[in-house]
């Protein structure tokens, strides 16, 4: 049985001139160029939950959840996530572009393939970074500043709910590393949240209807 898990890289600003360009296609000088990042470490966020494509209808989408393991309060703009298939082709890449996202000291943040508008059980939309699907086996990182924070490799997400990380464990970089302690979590009863999404409380998100 799984057990459900407790609740649920860098920007690069390119500076010139006094105006704040955002993206990859301007081409500036090293010396203009100004990273924008979490000021965090190797293994203080930790990948604790992944929702990829689903086999049936699906009004909730695809996210990825990261846990605060740092002690402190850390604003996420600027985080990167980047995720290439098994043998390391096909690379994705999602920035946090928002002017701030929070997350308190061991707490979740959602970063969802949402469009623009962020439900009710996310944090954060990335769709209109993400050019398809999370690939269902992949190679999933998480960056601030070009430095590699966590690391997660799954080798097939659930066509149900999500893959979760055992929520009677401490989240960290060593216990998201073995396969053995992720699950598929599909609950669907009436006062858990939606399929794959987890209660984990305190600062847990309002409870949308599960229909």
């Amino acid at each position: 049985r799984c057990v459900r898990s407790r609740r649920h890289g860098c920007l690069e600003l390119l500076v010139a001139s006094g105006s704040v360009l955002t993206g990859s296609g301007a081409c500036l000088p090293a010396d203009t160029i100004e990273y924008i990042c979490p000021d965090v470490v190797a293994g203080e966020l930790v990948i604790t939950e992944v929702r990829g494509e689903q086999s049936g209808p699906d009004t909730y989408g695809q996210w990825v959840e990261v846990y605060n393991g740092s002690g402190s309060s850390i604003d996420l703009r600027g985080m990167q996530l980047e995720v290439t298939r098994l043998d390391g082709s096909g690379l994705k890449k999602v920035i946090v572009r928002a002017d701030t996202l929070p997350v308190d000291a061991g707490g979740y943040t959602v970063l969802g393939a949402f469009p623009q508008d962020v439900p009710d059980h996310g944090d954060y939309a990335f769709g209109m970074d993400l050019d398809g699907d999370l690939y269902g086996a992949a190679v999933l990182k998480v960056l601030a500043c070009g430095e590699e924070i966590d690391t997660l490799v799954y080798q097939a997400l659930p066509g149900e709910g999500s893959y979760s990380l055992d929520g009677e464990l401490e989240p960290d970089t060593s216990a998201n590393d073995d396969e053995g302690n992720w699950c598929a979590d599909a609950a669907e009863d009436p006062d858990a949240r939606p399929p794959g999404l987890v209660d984990r409380g305190p600062g847990a998100h309002p409870r949308p209807e599960v229909t």
